[in-house]
């Protein structure tokens, strides 16, 4: 370990040879770099002639104890030195820990900048510290972003022990152009969070080769499993990521200590030329946590759509809100509550809306009428029965077909409308808003004041007026 700062380590061949050299001996027995409160050091460069290359070590490839802006960049790191045949480090490729290691920066926005982080036998990454940046690196990837070196775990696990604060404040990718991360075809997630809040994720490709045209799966894309207030793409334009292709779940929050995630302007499922590249399992899928948004408004709605099962599948957690997003084909339901013994499929509305459960098994709302009540528009009748005396808000989709259950899902947003019950736990509504193109039916979910969002309802197909007249004049 140094205590010094300004370092500079470039052009180094740090730990096993590989397969193009004489290799009489092993790597180092623990670290291949190990900085020890160092600051401003640099870990390689912008061009070939600067990268380290940091394989076979026999513990972490990189570790930073409390140190602050290093920078590390254009490596390979788990690596031969052409970056194509897997040479691990016994343990995590890069490790940043200590609570004074801030403001670090892994990779950047250039190709030149981008670390090869891939084959290790733990983690590509862990960050064990706050306010680090991991910016434009392949983690899990060859350097040509075509075949999977996968590491042993996770591609980037964000960690604190049980008895320490949560890690908070890093950025897993950004919204420049360049900064994003390609994370594919690691053992495990792609991304996994456990005792971290308020951690972002930007703009990265999680299960996707580089160019987001072919599958090169994680296990799952994102695993939040404990934390609060994370935030899986943000408010800002270019933040969505790309998480598909992956062989289970393409996001799983699992644990009631998983509070206030948001899930922002993502494709889950899809890529950016709406190709079908499905999670194998739910795209989004809720165990026990809670006070998850999913979509949040008119600019942030998700597209999540061709998962190998539920679109979004919650299981006991409640006020987890799911809206203004495009749901559609999915392997099976849209939006599915869980019954107690994991029972999937449509949950049928209780009377009354009293029974309680995932998202306090909110009852969907009736779609009484649809009709076209003129050119361009569609006017839609309908009624929730819930708790009594309570306001709920009504989202409505069009779809371009009907889900084969006959319920759901919710390809395009259309609008909201706000209901009360009544004493008698009715409420009715009635709202007319424009449709922009031809479909096949209409859907909706209702969402109570605590943010518990139902499943959808059942598709109702459009009638024309002429249909509907004689309805209203007997």
């Amino acid at each position: 370990s140094v205590s010094t700062s300004g370092l500079l380590i470039v052009g180094n061949r740090i730990g096993k040879l590989g397969v193009s050299f004489p290799d009489p001996v092993n790597g180092n027995a623990k670290e291949g770099i190990y900085l020890d409160s160092v600051i401003g050091a640099v870990i390689g460069g912008d061009t070939a002639a600067d990268r380290n290359i940091i394989s076979g070590n026999g513990a972490n490839g990189i570790l930073l104890l409390n140190s602050a802006s290093v920078v590390i960049r254009g490596n390979y790191i788990g690596t031969n030195e052409d970056g194509t045949t897997a040479l691990p480090n016994g343990y995590d490729g890069i490790r940043i820990a200590g609570s004074e290691s801030t403001g670090n920066t892994i990779g950047g926005s250039t190709a030149a900048r981008r670390n090869i982080i891939s084959g290790n036998t733990g983690n590509g990454i862990l960050l064990g510290a706050n306010d680090n940046d991991v910016f434009g690196n392949y983690i899990g990837l060859d350097p040509s972003g075509t075949s999977a070196l996968p590491n042993g775990s996770d591609g980037i696990y964000i960690y604190a022990a049980d008895e320490q604060p949560p890690t908070v404040g890093n950025d897993i990718g950004g919204t420049l152009a360049g900064q994003g991360n390609v994370i594919s075809g690691n053992t495990s997630a792609g991304i996994h969070l456990f005792n971290a809040n308020q951690n972002y994720i930007k703009n990265n490709i999680i299960g996707l080769n580089a160019s987001g045209t072919v599958a090169i799966p994680n296990e799952r894309g994102i695993v939040v499993a404990r934390g609060s207030a994370n935030e899986i793409g943000t408010y800002e334009t270019g933040s969505g990521n790309i998480i598909s292709g992956n062989t289970s779940d393409g996001i799983y929050l699992v644990n009631p200590t998983v509070i206030g995630t948001t899930i922002r302007r993502n494709l889950i499922g899809t890529n950016l030329s709406g190709s079908s590249l499905p999670n194998g399992g739910e795209g989004i899928a809720i165990e026990y946590a809670t006070e998850t948004i999913i979509g949040g408004g008119t600019d942030f709605g998700n597209i999540i759509a061709n998962n190998g099962s539920d679109g979004v599948e919650i299981f006991w957690g409640n006020q987890n809100t799911v809206n203004y997003n495009s749901i559609y084909n999915n392997g099976a339901l849209g939006i599915d509550l869980l019954g107690s013994a994991w029972e999937r499929g449509v949950t049928l509305n209780d009377v009354n809306d009293e029974d309680g459960g995932s998202n306090n098994q909110q009852n969907f709302p009736i779609l009484l009428r649809v009709y076209d009540s003129s050119p361009g528009q569609v006017t839609i009748e309908g009624l929730l029965n819930s708790a009594k005396e309570r306001n709920f808000l009504i989202h409505l989709y069009i779809n371009s077909s009907k889900d084969p259950s006959g319920y759901g899902e919710g390809e395009a947003y259309l609008g909201s409308k706000g209901v009360t019950t009544n004493s008698e736990y009715i409420g009715n509504f009635t709202a007319t808003f424009s449709v922009p193109t031809p479909f096949a039916c209409i859907t909706a979910t209702a969402t109570d004041s605590a943010g518990n969002t139902s499943e959808f309802s059942p598709c109702v197909a459009v009638m024309n007026y002429q249909q509907f007249l004689p309805m209203i004049l007997r």
